[in-house]
């Protein structure tokens, strides 16, 4: 009995290892088919960073919600014989050339073309320089791949015709032949056709970052002969301007020198008469003191005095020299003294009191 147990229990492990290998066996068997299945309707994409790539499902590029179907940069799945790729769509800035056109510019005909720079995205603001700061958005890729219509075999004709079109409105009205004006013509047009385009291309996904013209010529070689000679003569009358304002201004700044210096030199010489004075003054006053000292002698006030008097009169001749009045100088000079000066400034006065005689002593007597 107990070897029949022992029997069966053998049997029954064997019997669960091989339901348990043969479960695996089916699981394994599954496993690599599903795989097979999802490498046989399943593909890989590896989108960069500069791409989008834009998918159509049953020939739709819009999910159930409406949104767009876009697979944005790094390792993306669609599903084969649903899902095709119906763009790359690049999202990096991009150069466009325009055509030379011919422009009537105040009157001359002008050939005029220029590039244009330009991304896929949407405008969020602007910076310091006024460049537009672009963003880019599924929305944008969708209008991008669907908003125009390529053409054959350029598929930015839509673009480029847009571009032309404007460039040449633009020009007509900004465009100058004055080659002096012409710097701020060609900055006013690029602003203008940038501003213009980006009107025109919210519906596209498109954003035109700036616009730069290259050439900028008259159409025929007589007309640019002619510019150039209008631009010549021009130039030689202003510098004939120019020079004959240097020459005006160097004759005004000469006599401006001359005045200037004629102005010093009689300040100078001024200074010099003030200080010749004030120095006559200071001796002329010594002098009138030592003639007022107690005990001096009449006849050398006298002598004094008709210093003083020539020593005024060569001040009051010379002119800028005004005498002090009589009051003031009448406490600095002896009364003999100023006698004498009064009456060589004011002849009209009476004549000085001549000093008397000394009356003998006659206490003394006669020898």
């Amino acid at each position: 009995m107990g070897k029949i147990l022992m029997w069966m229990g053998v049997g029954t492990v064997l019997a669960l290892t091989l339901l348990w290998t043969n479960i695996v066996s089916v699981l394994l068997w599954l496993s690599g088919s599903s795989i097979a299945l999802a490498l046989l309707f399943i593909r890989v994409h590896i989108v960069p960073e500069s791409k989008n790539l834009v998918v159509e499902r049953f020939g739709s590029a819009l999910t159930s919600t409406g949104a767009p179907r876009v697979l944005l940069p790094g390792l993306r799945f669609t599903i084969r014989f649903v899902d095709k790729i119906r763009k790359e769509q690049s999202i990096q800035e991009q150069t466009l050339d325009t055509r030379a056109q011919e422009v009537l510019a105040g009157g001359v005909l002008v050939n005029i073309d220029g590039i244009l720079f330009w991304r896929v995205g949407h405008v969020v603001g602007h910076d310091a320089a006024g460049q537009p700061e672009v963003e880019v958005s599924k929305e944008d890729v969708y209008k991008a791949t669907y908003g125009i219509k390529p053409g054959e075999p350029d598929p930015l004709v839509g673009l480029r015709e847009f571009a032309i079109s404007t460039l040449r409105d633009v020009s007509s009205r900004i465009a100058t032949p004055d080659f002096d004006k012409l710097e701020d013509a060609q900055k006013n047009i690029n602003q203008e056709i940038r501003r213009e385009m980006n009107e025109g291309t919210k519906n596209w996904g498109i954003v035109v970052m700036r616009h730069e013209i290259q050439n900028f010529r008259p159409a025929t070689a007589a007309m640019l002969e002619a510019l150039e000679n209008s631009v010549r003569a021009v130039r030689d009358a202003k510098a004939q301007a120019t020079r004959s304002e240097g020459v005006m201004q160097e004759t005004i700044n000469i006599a401006k020198g001359n005045k200037e210096k004629e102005i010093l030199a009689g300040e100078a010489r001024r200074d010099v008469q003030i200080t010749d004075a004030e120095g006559e003054g200071a001796r002329l006053e010594r002098l009138a003191k030592a003639a007022e000292k107690p005990g001096a002698p009449l006849a050398f006030q006298f002598q004094i005095a008709e210093e003083i008097a020539e020593a005024v009169a060569k001040l009051a001749a010379s002119g800028n020299v005004i005498l002090m009045n009589g009051s003031d100088m009448g406490g600095q000079l002896s009364g003999a003294a100023w006698a004498f000066l009064k009456q060589y400034r004011d002849p009209t006065s009476p004549p000085a009191p001549q000093p008397k005689a000394r009356k003998p002593d006659r206490s003394r007597p006669r020898p």
